[in-house]
This record gives C-alpha cells, structure tokens and sequence, in this order.
C-alpha cells in the first residue's frame, strides 16, 4: 500500500510513522521503507521519484490531495502502477477532516473501518455507508443522508 501525499502524489510515509500507522493496522503492508532517521519517521511526507514509485508498483494507493485523486486515472504516467490500472487508487474520505491522517483524531476509528474494508472486502463485510452514517451521529450528532455519505466517501449514488 502506498500513501500519496502533496500534489505530486510523491510524498510519502515511511513504514512505521505514526502518519501512516493505519496502513500497519488494516493489516497491510507500507511499500515505502525508511532508514533509521527519526526525523523521516517523525515529520513524514518523505519525498521519492516516480522511478521508485513504478518499483514499488503497490497494489492500493491512498491518496490525500482531491486534486491529485481526480487526475490519477486519466493520466497516463500513473496508469503504469497496477493499483491505478485495476482501480485500487482510493481518495482518503475528510469530512470534517482526514479519517487517516492530519490530524490525528478519533476519526481514525472510522478511517480503520474504512481501509479494512478496502484491504480485505471479502473477509470483512462492513457496510461503510450504514458505519459512517452511524459514526456521525454518536460522535458529531449529525444526521447524514446517503447523498451526503456517498460524497464523503467519494463515491456517486449507489
């Protein structure tokens, strides 16, 4: 699995960093290793090429930046990564802010859920319209309805 960040997609996070410790917790695996610099595993969004990322050829991509979510597929540099070529690119959900990573929240919670369900569909059955909806009720008393669920996760109506 690979965490694109920045407009580039090619700022990352190390295996490891509390940024991307989601990632450990679905049970996946970051493409991205680091050295022993704290500093990398600390401040995180890491730089590397586009050479390395062809490499790395993950399988899932989490990407953090809208804009670069909405170019990914339609650009022809990117289709080279089997992830983007078998739709496995996925937008990182935000609202109010980033069930993934900065900040660091409870929204994690729901960010857990949602990766689980996106690293291991067969084995984990979660209806991540049905945990969202209910999430935003305990935690921020909001009522959502599907419209508003299906654009929060990025998705159109189903």
């Amino acid at each position: 699995m690979y965490y694109a960040q920045g407009s580039d997609g090619l700022a990352t996070e190390c295996e490891g960093s509390w940024h991307a410790t989601l990632i450990e917790r679905a049970g996946a695996q970051n493409v991205h290793k680091c050295s022993e610099d704290p500093n990398a595993k600390s401040f995180g969004r890491v730089k590397i090429s586009f050479e390395q990322l062809v490499k790395y050829d993950p399988d899932v991509i989490l990407v953090y930046e809208k804009e670069l979510f909405d170019k990914i597929y339609g650009d022809p540099k990117w289709r080279l990564l089997g992830a983007v070529k078998n739709k496995k690119a996925y937008y990182i959900p935000r609202e109010p802010f980033s069930w993934f990573d900065r900040p660091p929240s409870f929204m994690r919670f729901l960010g857990l859920k949602w990766l689980i369900s996106l690293t291991y569909p067969e084995a984990f059955k979660f209806d991540i319209v049905r945990e969202t909806r209910e999430f935003y009720k305990l935690f921020l008393d909001i009522e959502l309805t599907d419209a508003q669920i299906y654009k929060i996760l990025g998705r159109g109506a189903e």
